[in-house]
């Protein structure tokens, strides 16, 4: 334990200021020392780093690995508030993996810490990671009941940025069970409050835009209902954002 200690240390001492490069390294070593705090920060940096270019199955790797460390340490308050964080990174990778192996229970487990702590927008962000998992399997009235409990409460709050990816995620649903109206009275909200605060471009609910996603789902559900006009306008709006952000995603989703 002392080796790997050293080891670490004079990594970082070593590596100074381009230590990205050695996040895993340092990650091994801390972890087979005493130091599991810096074990758990060099995991979930290097998780960081994966997913920051797209490789979802080493990012959700080394989150696991984060989260199973906290796991044999003691439950201090500050070791739920990593476990409530860690799980909100793995779930972009996750997501993008289709939730494989023990997916929700991780996130359950994040839904128990999050209410024990009385965070109540972490538990918001955890809701509608679980709701996303049941939508994917064909459980849209699952998903919608996680879903539409936690946008209640962001929407309280006026909290764009949970708010966003609840309402992509309820949208989703309900076009899918042809609620095409629910999406109609939905959209408009929260396109509405991105437009106002000026903040189109800052959120993403992997791998679209929000903004363009919901104008797009939006549109469809205009289409579907019978105003043609009103539903290409959105479309089109939407597709010019996604052009002018160059998200190729969203471009996608929204053609």
């Amino acid at each position: 334990r002392e080796i790997h200690q050293k080891v670490g240390e004079a990594i970082e001492e070593l590596y100074s200021g381009r230590l990205e490069e050695f996040y895993e390294v340092l990650a091994h070593h801390y972890s087979r020392s005493d130091n599991s705090k810096k074990a758990y920060y060099y995991l979930k940096l290097s998780g960081e780093k994966a997913t920051r270019s797209y490789s979802n199955w080493e990012a959700f790797r080394f989150y696991k690995k984060a989260i199973n460390l906290l796991k044999k340490l003691p439950d201090t308050e500050e070791n739920k508030r990593r476990g409530i964080e860690v799980r909100l990174l793995i779930e972009g990778p996750m997501r993008a993996l289709a939730h494989p192996e023990d997916s929700l229970q991780i996130l359950e487990e994040g839904e128990r810490l999050a209410k024990e702590l009385g965070e109540q927008r972490s538990l918001a962000q955890l809701y509608g990671a679980i709701g996303c998992y049941y939508t994917v399997r064909g459980q849209t009235l699952v998903s919608t009941k996680y879903c539409q409990n936690a946008f209640s409460e962001a929407e309280k709050m006026q909290d764009i940025e949970i708010m966003a990816p609840l309402a992509f995620e309820l949208c989703v649903g309900y076009n899918t069970r042809g609620e095409y109206l629910r999406t109609a009275e939905l959209a408009p909200k929260v396109i509405a409050l991105f437009e106002k605060t000026q903040r189109e471009s800052e959120f993403s609910f992997p791998p679209f835009c929000i903004y363009s996603s919901l104008l797009a789902m939006c549109g469809a559900a205009m289409g579907y209902l019978g105003d043609f006009k009103a539903g290409k306008a959105l479309c089109e709006k939407g597709l010019r954002f996604s052009t002018e952000i160059d998200d190729l995603y969203s471009v996608g989703w929204v053609e």
